[in-house]
């Protein structure tokens, strides 16, 4: 039983991190995509 419950427990671990990870991604995406504009803007002028 004991073995069973910390198969499981790994598991959600393991799993909670991955989503932290994708969570994290797409943190930094928007915001390298708004420096990006930011710069784009700035080049352009207004």
């Amino acid at each position: 039983m004991l073995g069973q419950v910390k198969a499981w427990a790994g598991a959600y671990v393991a799993q909670d991190g991955q989503i932290a990870k994708a969570n994290g991604r797409t943190a930094d995406t928007i915001y390298i995509v708004r420096q990006c504009e930011d710069m784009a803007n700035a080049a352009r002028g207004k």
